[in-house]
């Protein structure tokens, strides 16, 4: 996964666990962030049509994640685009963002989640 801010084809495969949720749960931090605007994801979920996996970022007041969008089984890759429409509480006095994409449902070993691509943007 050290190449997933460059859409290659070279996937991160997070692999789900069997067992009680969460068993798929990836955190990505993204630093120096002088604002949010999107999140962008290319990659699919390889799993059960009934789970589903949660995009989230990281509020800093309230010290929980909130989701922005939701990931579904599919059988292609496709590009997925989270909008943010107040960043105000997303990025940390660090100047740092955390992403977490996290699955509702217990686990299922064999399931994945392929991200390619992964990654935010801002304005500036």
């Amino acid at each position: 996964y050290s190449t997933t801010w460059v859409k290659d084809g070279s996937y991160w495969q997070i692999t789900e666990l069997a067992g009680a949720a969460p068993k798929l749960r990836a955190t990505v931090t993204f630093s120096d962030v002088k604002d949010l605007k999107e999140i962008l994801l290319f990659g699919r979920y390889d799993g059960s049509t009934t789970h589903h996996n949660l995009v989230m970022v990281y509020n800093n007041t309230t010290a929980v994640y909130d989701t922005v969008g939701v990931l579904i089984s599919e059988a292609f890759d496709s590009f997925h685009i989270f909008p943010i429409l107040d960043d105000t509480n997303y990025i940390s006095t660090s100047k740092e963002v955390l992403v977490r994409i996290e699955q509702l449902e217990d686990g299922v070993a064999g399931h994945n989640l392929y991200l390619d691509y992964l990654s935010i943007q801002g304005t500036s």
